[in-house]
């Protein structure tokens, strides 16, 4: 395994990031923290540091005000947080795949990058759908972190499947720029706060519905060159030799990326060349585990959502 990806599985074929080691088959999601290695705890220890004012050549600890957040089968400490901090446990967050499906759970890829840090599990479910002549599945996408920056969270996800592309994290466009998901804050009682989030899962999955609507809208909205050049223009810097360069990128993988001739000329095109130039090319010189993390919770992941909103404003014009 990288340096940047402790450990990870995935199950079925392999994924367009060609990260993990392959299990047998789908594995359910309490064996899947075995199997992608996050079968490990976290839990608040006292800190000490040195006291400023012991005479030299003397170690004199000192109790810090903090607790330092800590990985109790190595000893890996990976922040310090204040008491009001709660511990997500990995076992706990991906509860909310058996909150959602019960013992049918069944995960396509889990794992952790940084040591630890940040720890993620995907789970398909039943329910494909079709956009055109693409098949999407459904599914959903949990995160947590370990080192006091990041909450968990959760939220339903598609693939393309003639491509393997996740193509948004990001569902429900009432609510334009954020993540049709749940956040969970690493503050009062997670027991409490894990069960409800289980309880709105199940309604946020109604979002799928509307995604699909959203896919057939853009593949209906055909546009023009002065209209793709303004949606680029908000995705990558036109002024520069390296926006330009991005600009060309995703113009080439929307006429000949995989299933898109098709679809020439309209907005889905457009958007699916977006999604193979973040899950594919962006960062190509990066290695894939920095690219797997781009398109699936950080930059790559909203640029996917911007260029989403972007298409449905034409639509809506």
């Amino acid at each position: 395994m990288s340096a940047e990806i402790e450990s990870m599985m995935y199950a079925g074929a392999t994924p367009w990031h060609g990260l993990g080691t392959k299990v047998p088959a789908n594995v359910s999601w309490s064996d899947a923290i075995i199997a992608a290695g996050l079968d490990w705890t976290v839990a608040m220890r006292r800190a000490f540091i040195q006291s400023p004012t012991a005479p030299a050549g003397e170690k004199v600890p000192v109790e810090c005000p903090f607790k330092a957040l800590t990985r109790m089968s190595d000893g890996m400490v990976y922040a310090a947080v204040s008491d009001r901090y709660s511990p997500i446990q990995n076992r706990d967050a991906f509860s909310l795949f058996g909150s959602i499906f019960g013992d049918a759970a069944v995960l396509n890829t889990a794992g952790s990058l940084r040591d630890g840090a940040t720890v993620w599990g995907l789970a398909e479910f039943p329910g494909d759908f079709t956009v055109g002549r693409d098949t999407h599945k459904r599914h959903l996408l949990v995160t947590t972190a370990h080192d006091g920056t990041g909450a968990l969270k959760a939220f339903p996800c598609a693939t393309r499947v003639v491509c393997a592309n996740t193509l948004a994290v990001a569902l429900g466009e009432g609510r334009r720029g954020r993540a049709d998901g749940l956040s969970i804050r690493h503050t009062g009682d997670m027991s409490v706060k894990l069960a409800d989030a289980g309880d709105t899962l199940k309604t946020i999955f109604a979002a799928f519905a509307e995604y699909q609507a959203n896919m057939e809208a853009i593949l209906n909205l055909n546009l023009t060159h002065d209209t793709t050049q303004e949606v680029l223009g908000e995705l990558v810097n036109l002024d520069s030799t390296r926006g330009q360069n991005a600009a060309a990128a995703i113009l080439n993988l929307a006429t000949t990326g995989a299933g898109n001739a098709q679809y020439g000329g309209t907005g889905y095109a457009l958007f699916q060349g977006v999604t193979d130039y973040v899950d594919h090319s962006r960062g190509a010189n990066g290695t894939p585990e920095r690219r797997f993390e781009s398109a699936m919770l950080t930059s790559g992941a909203a640029m996917k959502q911007q260029a989403l909103t972007l298409l449905l404003d034409k639509v809506a014009a």
